[in-house]
């Protein structure tokens, strides 16, 4: 019996951290899931030479300045890319984008995001407080002295899909540090092993062949 190997598309903004930290240190890099393609809106992103190296095709496709008006634009020939790549998965790692229409009802439970806050905490409306941008920064200015990051499905709704699992590990808060350390630690410590947890609870879930 063996099982199938998730087909996963990567969408990223520079360094791709999550991604690096699986093929460094999840065993099941590359057999119960593999990376087949990957796309940047950024030129000049780091991990564009990672992705070439271990021998898949890196599209980039810079927004060219969209605004919210061309969003629509842009994800439907993003779309197109991605398609031809037949992926069971769609990962945002550092994505800075708002997954927008026709991308997002396509693959519909189908796209994961990487979040450095835990989204668990909620506010009196029961949203999560700490969505968007500067999360960290968000969540020490509020007094939090735990940090942890979330993995969760996209939704229409930035930050607020459901949550397929919190990072295993804790991050304590230190008094003297700025939020961007603090979010570059994390992508260590909390970005890496969450996405490892988060895919193997995934790929337990895909059908075995006899």
């Amino acid at each position: 019996m063996n099982k199938e190997t998730l087909r996963v598309f990567v969408l990223f903004g520079n360094s791709a951290s999550s991604i690096r930290y699986l093929s460094q240190h999840d065993p099941n890099f590359g057999l119960k899931y593999e990376i087949v393609g990957a796309l940047t809106d950024n030129v000049v992103a780091s991990a564009i030479k990672f992705f070439c190296e271990i021998n898949n095709h890196c599209e980039i496709f810079p927004h060219r300045g969209l605004m919210i008006s061309g969003r629509k634009k842009y994800y439907k020939k993003i779309k197109i890319i991605i398609d031809s790549y037949k992926p069971d998965l769609i990962i945002c790692s550092g994505w800075m984008w708002i997954i927008a229409e026709p991308l997002l009802s396509s693959y519909a439970g189908k796209i994961i995001n990487v979040h450095p806050a835990d989204l668990s905490i909620v506010s009196e409306e029961g949203i999560p407080k700490y969505r968007g941008k500067n999360a960290v920064e968000k969540a020490i200015l509020s007094g939090e002295r735990e940090l942890r990051s979330t993995i969760h499905y996209v939704s229409k709704e930035v930050d607020c899909g459901k949550i397929i699992c919190l990072s295993p590990h804790i991050f304590h808060v230190q008094l003297n540090k700025t939020p961007s350390w603090h979010q570059e630690q994390m992508k260590l410590i909390c970005d890496g092993p969450a996405m490892r947890f988060a895919l193997e609870k995934l790929t337990s879930k895909v059908p075995q062949n006899s």
